[in-house]
């Protein structure tokens, strides 16, 4: 799920930076002349790098787990603690 919503943000971040980066695609989107670029741009660079952080890190439920022999074939998975 931390995954989805982080390439959903990456998407976000980006579509943000390219309105930001080109002019008439920002004349076009007809946002507020009181939001400089500058603050779209840092806007769009610090959700981009939130999703990166979502998309890499690992969830914290996760156990090793070692598997279950019976003589040389393997029959199922334990979690250690």
């Amino acid at each position: 799920m931390k995954k989805i919503l982080g390439y959903i943000l990456a998407t976000v971040g980006i579509i943000l930076l390219v309105i930001a980066t080109i002019p008439f695609i920002r004349e076009a989107v007809n946002l507020p002349a009181s939001i400089p670029p500058s603050a779209i741009t840092i806007a769009a660079l610090l959700i981009i790098a939130l999703s990166i952080m979502l998309i890499y890190t690992k969830s914290g439920n996760k156990q090793p787990e070692v598997p279950i022999y019976e003589g040389k074939n393997i029959v199922g998975y334990r979690r250690v603690n």
